[in-house]
């Protein structure tokens, strides 16, 4: 009895001693990341708006090779320049629609990508083989308002020049140009086309209703709380 216990004592594993100071550098090198919690995302933008759409919808999602997110970064980058333009050409809209000149592109831009990315999570068996596709066209189909020349087809024709050196080298190049020719009115739509036109209306019937709404609030008269107290003096004279 004696023998064994002096033998399990002898042949014992011994501990490893660790200083304090060691344990909270062995912890900090090997913290495990959090669930839910975002990455720290070194692109950075001067709207904030931008930064936390990408670090939403782009750096928590996309693969880090994906070629899209260059292209992404250039749209982004070109949305921060000059995303506080109308999203619309003044003048080109009805008189009832003319709030949409009231929403800046930027604007209108983001919340038509957070659309269609909701629907390609939802409605697509394999979001990440088409998401990234899916963000330049959302992102990019309405940049051709920044430039103010005539251009045969329009806004859709002058957002494919601008994108084209950014997108020229991209697979799916093609699908990304007849998105945004054929997403609007009648003619024949691809998938990318019809997910382009879903969510563009969608946004613009949203932003439309909140400018709307806050067009309503803004142009209330103000209340002048001397002539109130006025009035109330006047009526107690009498």
């Amino acid at each position: 009895m004696f023998l064994r216990t002096l033998k399990r004592r002898l042949h014992r594993p011994k501990e490893r001693q660790i200083p304090l100071e060691q344990l909270a550098r062995l912890w900090l090198d090997s913290e495990p990341e959090l669930k839910g919690e975002s990455k720290i995302v070194s692109k950075s933008w001067e709207h904030e708006d931008i930064d936390m759409f990408y670090a939403h919808y782009i750096h928590s999602f996309l693969p880090s090779g994906d070629p899209a997110r260059p292209v992404i970064q250039g749209i982004l980058d070109l949305l921060d320049e000059r995303g506080d333009l109308p999203s619309v050409i003044p003048g080109s809209v009805p008189d009832e629609k003319a709030l949409y000149e009231e929403i800046s592109l930027r604007e209108y831009t983001l919340e038509v990508a957070r659309i269609a990315h909701e629907m390609v999570i939802k409605g697509h068996r394999d979001p990440e083989m088409i998401m990234g596709k899916i963000m330049i066209i959302t992102l990019g189909h309405q940049v051709g308002v920044i430039s103010d020349a005539d251009t045969l087809g329009g806004i859709p024709a002058k957002s494919i020049l601008i994108l084209d050196p950014m997108i020229r080298d991209l697979p799916y190049r093609d699908s990304i140009v007849e998105a945004i020719q054929r997403y609007s009115g009648n003619r024949q739509k691809t998938q990318e086309a019809k997910i382009l036109s879903a969510a563009t209306s969608a946004a613009r019937k949203k932003l439309y209703e909140r400018a709307r709404v806050l067009s309503k609030a803004w142009n209330q008269p103000s209340i002048d709380i001397e002539e109130i107290k006025k009035a109330i003096r006047e009526g107690g004279k009498s």
